[in-house]
């Protein structure tokens, strides 16, 4: 389930920014994934 949360979250990013999902900030998606109680580790890098 957390794949597929994190897959919506990118792609719904994406879309309300206009941009290609390569180009969303990987901080801008741990931001909201915390912000709907998701669980991403601290250790996670940017580009991982």
């Amino acid at each position: 389930m957390a794949m597929g949360q994190a897959a919506g979250a990118l792609a719904a990013l994406a879309a309300r920014t206009g941009v290609d999902v390569e180009a969303v900030p990987m901080a801008d998606l741990h931001a909201l994934l915390r912000a709907h109680d998701a669980i991403v580790p601290e250790g996670v890098p940017a580009g991982a």
